[in-house]
């Protein structure tokens, strides 16, 4: 099996198995995440009519908030996790929007779509996840139409999201894990100005344009952050599973004391968080 293969399915059983955290929490991370769908949406300049592209859709966002503002138009979302499709699906049909699917596509063995099919194509947080980037993306723009938009996200430098370095730092501290290497699929693989950019001019893109977009997530208290984290973030969740009880009980303590700096005097607790929006067009 080939690297990229591996990564693949790495990904496909890590997005499978957490699948029901995403379900659980869809309200509150669609909510969190609803600035930066609406800014990729925004970069792309959705026309009614239109057919667009939703790459790693995970739970049906931004694709059906997209579907929604162009009701004569066509949506479809792609996911490597079968889980995640499901969930999207239903997501849809609970909203009743009929202008939006999901299905299984694997990026790093081709789409099933013909050349230049898409009029837009967005991205939220999945080309951090892909196999081999610059590769995956000429791919995504293979299936985009001549003059078709672009536009991808992902999150800016760990110093801009305690939201993800709070919990990490400590469980990598107490479990002695080694530094994810650079180029490994993972939160912060594409985090530093102008990496997105980068991508996006070696898969031929023109009139690139790359923004920051900040904001704040809101916790009722610690432990609701603690929930959160074991229930949705991997790469957190999967070492300390595999710890004793003692190990586990000292890092949920340890994390919610360091979540003290982020405290408000109603007991809230606020990270902010700050991503990058990067947007082109296809030549």
């Amino acid at each position: 099996m080939t690297k990229s293969n591996e990564i693949k399915e790495q990904q496909r059983k890590l997005w499978n198995k957490f699948s029901p955290g995403w379900k659980k929490w869809d309200a509150f991370v669609m909510s969190w995440l609803k600035p930066i769908g609406n800014k990729l949406l925004e970069k792309v300049q959705l026309r009614n009519g239109e057919t667009i592209l939703d790459v790693a859709t995970g739970t049906g966002e931004p694709g059906i908030s997209a579907a929604k503002l162009i009701p004569n138009g066509t949506v479809v979302g792609i996911d490597l996790s079968e889980e995640m499709i499901q969930i999207a699906n239903q997501h849809a049909n609970e909203q009743r929007v009929t202008n939006y699917s999901a299905q299984v596509e694997d990026l790093s063995q081709g789409f099933s779509f013909a050349d230049n099919y898409f009029d837009k194509v967005v991205c939220r947080f999945g080309i951090m996840y892909f196999p081999d980037p610059a590769s995956d993306l000429k791919e995504v723009a293979r299936v985009l139409k001549p003059g078709g938009r672009i536009a991808f996200s992902a999150w800016a430098e760990p110093p801009k999201n305690p939201w993800a370095t709070t919990a990490a730092s400590v469980i990598n501290k107490l479990l002695e894990l080694p530094p994810t290497p650079a180029d490994a699929p993972g939160v912060f693989r594409h985090s530093l100005p102008n990496s997105l950019r980068q991508l996006f001019t070696e898969a031929g893109l023109t009139n690139i344009m790359e923004e920051e977009v900040t904001g704040s997530m809101v916790f009722d208290n610690s432990e609701e952050y603690w929930k959160f984290v074991m229930d949705v973030v991997a790469p957190v969740a999967i070492p300390l599973s595999k710890a004793d009880n003692a190990m586990r009980q000292k890092a949920k303590e340890k994390v919610l004391e360091e979540c003290s700096r982020f405290k408000r005097k109603d007991g809230k607790i606020i990270f902010p968080w700050s991503s990058w929006i990067c947007s082109g067009v296809k030549r």
